[in-house]
């Protein structure tokens, strides 16, 4: 396996992250400051300000999918612990 190959495997990871941040960090202010009639051109963000405004626009759904994961493994574990119960 080249370098290259193994650097691939850790920036890539990476790349994604920050892409889904700055688009997620865009399209909220984007829309917040739509809202309220300020055009966003306006404001002049940097890349870096859209990063900033990513964790308010993707805190909730990450919130969501956390409690419907609990709450799926929750149901998993009370299956197999009745299943073991069953079985004994």
């Amino acid at each position: 396996m080249s370098f290259l190959d193994k650097a691939a495997y850790i920036l890539a990871p990476g790349t994604l992250v920050v892409g889904l941040l700055y688009f997620y960090g865009s399209t909220y202010t984007d829309a917040y400051y739509s809202f309220f009639g300020v055009p966003p051109r306006d404001l002049q963000l940097s890349v870096q300000g859209y990063l900033a405004n990513s964790p308010r626009a993707i805190f909730f759904p990450l919130v969501i999918l956390f409690v419907l994961g609990l709450g799926l493994l929750t149901v998993l574990l009370s299956i197999n612990h009745v299943r073991g119960v069953v079985r004994q």
